[in-house]
């Protein structure tokens, strides 16, 4: 799928994060029990 079609036909990004190793190591940060949901919104594209 072309991206500007899927940018078109996008609602709203649900995304998954703080539970690569590399960053909780660099930041200092504990590793959760389970993945950070968080929403973007469309206009971050």
């Amino acid at each position: 799928m072309p991206s500007t079609k899927f940018i078109n036909s996008t609602r709203k990004i649900i995304g998954a994060g703080v539970n690569y190793k590399e960053i909780l190591r660099l930041t200092n940060t504990p590793k959760p029990d389970a993945p950070v949901i968080f929403f973007k919104p469309i206009s971050s594209l």
